[in-house]
């Protein structure tokens, strides 16, 4: 991930003609103690992504509270509905299963980080302005991971193995929103000056929106595209303690 990436998805999501328009429409009245405009409105955008997560518990609670269908699996035992041909194997059959579930995921990041299942308004513009900021972030997040994806390519035939971490969706989007007043303030400068902030941006999200558990579980796409994991090192067991 580049800065020159990082800032070519910001510019072209929140573009400068887009909200003089909407500052001029909304007739948003600047203040010197304040931020200006621009950098007010893409810092309420962006941080649309600082999103509150750990509700997993208290969802399913309720779902069993209301009478929601347990899912029962079999030991040992995947069964899927399809309707490919007989000729596709069983193993294709759960990778092809295995991408689908991707858009799930895609749903966790738009409402465990971009609160869209948490819009609190009363007023239909005001919950039309909430969904489109959660929207923005999410489609912002989602290009910067593509981005560093199609950069990086498929897995070298030679060495296949993966030394760095992947992004992971989630792990990004929580760092854009923390980022957000940043990120804003990186579109007034120029020059040199932007440049080093952008690209310090890019250090940051790539470092903090890495996969923490891309050893233990990889992703579905990286087995598709071919990375394997290098295997570690065995740990050496502790001697153990003799009590006297």
């Amino acid at each position: 991930m580049r800065g020159v990436d990082v800032q070519a998805v910001f510019e072209a999501v929140l573009p400068d003609e887009a909200l003089d328009g909407l500052i001029s429409a909304s007739r948003l009245q600047e203040r010197e103690r304040k931020l200006d405009a621009r950098r007010f409105i893409r810092s309420a955008v962006i941080a649309a992504s600082s999103g509150h997560g750990g509700r997993q518990a208290a969802v399913l609670r309720q779902y069993f509270e209301a009478g929601g269908p347990r899912v029962v699996r079999g030991a040992g035992y995947h069964w899927y509905l399809t309707n490919l041909p007989a000729n596709v194997s069983p193993g294709e059959i759960r990778k092809l299963y295995a991408v689908r579930w991707e858009i799930e995921l895609d749903n966790k990041v738009d409402k465990s980080c971009h609160r869209l299942d948490e819009i609190g308004a009363q007023t239909a513009s005001t919950v039309r302005a909430l969904v489109h900021a959660s929207v923005v972030a999410s489609v912002l997040v989602c290009l910067l991971a593509h981005h560093h994806r199609m950069e990086e390519g498929p897995a070298p035939k030679r060495t296949p193995y993966r030394d760095k971490p992947p992004i992971h969706p989630q792990t990004l989007a929580r760092m854009v929103g923390t980022c957000a007043g940043s990120i804003a303030a990186a579109f007034e400068k120029r020059g040199k000056a932007a440049t080093e902030a952008w690209n310090r941006l890019a250090e940051i999200l790539l470092h903090c929106g890495a996969d923490p558990n891309w050893r233990a579980r990889p992703s579905v796409l990286d087995q598709l595209r071919g990375w394997k994991i290098r295997p570690g090192r065995q740990r050496r067991a502790k001697a153990g303690v003799r009590l006297k």
